[in-house]
């Protein structure tokens, strides 16, 4: 009512007083300081006070005799403000005390510590990245170790990595017999050269039959380093033989990638084309579908079943297919076709769909378009990986005085005979489909042929854009950066063209 009867006596002297310019520097109208004796005591007080803490304190004191509690709170803040370290000032204030510093609520104190956690968290983001280490949970690990720790493992006393689980199944008597523990009360089968097949125990001979069906395949894991797992039906003793080549070929797709799976792959091998197609395609009278919507499994002698499902295990099998079959040229193409199998498993494993698998998995609908349109790795490279193990690769077994080389000879001896090497933007882009079958075998071999031009070309442009797609798909880059990343390795392949034509002797 004041302020109001004020503005309303101001209108026959002029324009009413602004009430913001009366404002002193504690927040005190000074209109209003005329209304209260006790007001204008503590303006005269308070200038007197002035910079002096003590006597400012001596105000506050009569500020809250007076019942100016106002006035009194600016006392204290006058003498935070000339003193911040003034603890009982600070805490009168109400204000909390955290890391050296005074915030005016738990809520501030809230706030800062988690500007101060992200900060940090940032800096030693920068520094972990600046020694080259990765993400994984809530630490920073070498990309050596990166694979162990996914897998469950941790280091013993002497610095070895092992699995704790399997550990203790080692020490209670346990023996692994291909990928199933056996208990001690059974494990004398093994030394009798027996085979656990679901509940029995049978010989090589009987076990061979047992598992050449569908989905009881032998499951054979690499025996040492245990980087995949051969599901096959082909007889033991060709599975056996199998593992060498399937090694190799291992360590041929690692430098196409310049990383490793961090679980081991899962690679099928069929004992007969008849089995590989008729897997392929699906069986109605069996209720057995088909395991990939593309058709290529017609194209070559390997494919990627990337509608496959595994019911014995209740799970999706989304793998690398061929077949191994012992009769006629049977050996001689399941060396290749094995080898390109494990590389596309090899390349799923380090570049999965994991939205469309999650959409499958609740929802039972498979979207091809879906599935290979969350790929970051292009099509050209997943393929030329697949390839280079295939055909690129020089041959550990050659005896003494041999030509290690021959499989590389005969895929190019293959490509000039079906017309040479496209124009490199052609086998960037092309699709491989069942309907334009000659063109999709030589799209392969091309493939192969740019990837041995990457990894053994010695070109050094070459080689540093081909490492820094590596390296974006070792960090999990996503997929703008892995995609920005591919795009500079095939301009580059582009501008060295003449030097891979060279190279190949093309």
């Amino acid at each position: 009512m004041l302020i109001l009867l004020l503005n309303l006596l101001s209108l026959g002297a002029g324009a009413p007083l602004p009430l913001e310019s009366s404002v002193d520097l504690f927040g005190a109208p000074a209109l209003l300081q005329g209304t209260n004796p006790d007001l204008a005591e503590f303006e005269k007080r308070r200038k007197a006070a002035d910079k002096d803490t003590d006597k400012l304190w001596d105000l506050h004191e009569w500020c809250t005799q007076k019942k100016l509690d106002k006035e009194a709170k600016n006392c204290l803040r006058r003498i935070v403000q000339l003193n911040p370290e003034d603890e009982k000032a600070q805490k009168l204030l109400g204000n909390v005390q955290y890391d050296g510093k005074w915030f005016a609520s738990e809520k501030k104190v809230e706030e800062y510590k988690k500007e101060q956690a992200a900060k940090a968290a940032k800096e030693k983001e920068k520094e972990a990245k600046e020694k080259g280490l990765v993400k994984w949970k809530d630490q920073w690990v070498l990309p050596a170790d990166l694979p162990y720790l996914q897998k469950g493992m941790v280091r013993d006393e002497n610095g070895a990595w092992i699995n704790p689980e399997i550990e203790k199944k080692k020490k209670e008597g346990w023996i692994q017999q291909d990928l199933e523990w056996i208990p001690p009360a059974e494990k004398d089968n093994i030394t009798k050269g027996l085979w656990k097949c679901g509940d029995k125990w049978l010989s090589v001979e009987d076990a061979n039959e047992y598992h050449s069906e569908f989905f009881q395949w032998w499951r054979v894991p690499e025996s040492i380093k245990e980087r995949y797992t051969l599901l096959t039906t082909c007889e033991r003793k060709t599975a056996e033989a199998m593992m060498r080549n399937l090694s190799n070929a291992y360590d041929d797709l690692v430098k196409c990638f310049g990383n490793q799976p961090a679980e081991p792959v899962q690679v099928l091998v069929l004992r007969t084309q008849t089995q590989y197609e008729s897997f392929a395609a699906g069986d109605q009278e069996e209720e057995r579908p088909p395991t990939e919507t593309h058709g290529l499994s017609s194209v070559h002698y390997a494919y990627f079943a990337d509608f496959g499902a595994d019911p014995s295990q209740q799970t999706l099998l989304q793998i690398g297919v061929s077949y191994w079959d012992t009769q006629g040229d049977g050996p001689k193409w399941g060396l290749h076709a094995t080898r390109h199998a494990l590389g596309q498993s090899f390349a799923e494993a380090l570049d999965p769909s994991p939205k469309a698998f999650e959409k499958l998995i609740k929802e039972s609908k498979y979207d091809p378009a879906a599935f290979w349109g969350e790929k970051r790795v292009p099509l050209w490279f997943r393929y030329g990986a697949a390839a280079y193990a295939e055909r690129y690769f020089r041959d550990p077994d050659t005896l003494a005085g041999g030509n290690s080389a021959w499989a590389i000879e005969w895929s190019l001896a293959s490509l000039v005979k079906r017309g040479g090497l496209s124009p490199l933007k052609q086998i960037f882009e092309f699709q491989p489909d069942v309907d334009n079958f000659e063109m999709s075998q030589k799209w392969i071999n091309e493939t192969g042929l740019l990837m041995y031009f990457m990894v053994d070309g010695k070109c050094a442009p070459v080689t540093a854009k081909l490492e820094a797609f590596q390296q974006a798909l070792k960090t999990n880059a996503d997929r703008k950066a892995v995609t920005a990343a591919s795009k500079a390795l095939m301009d580059e392949l582009t501008k060295n063209e003449s030097e891979l034509r060279k190279f190949a002797k093309l």
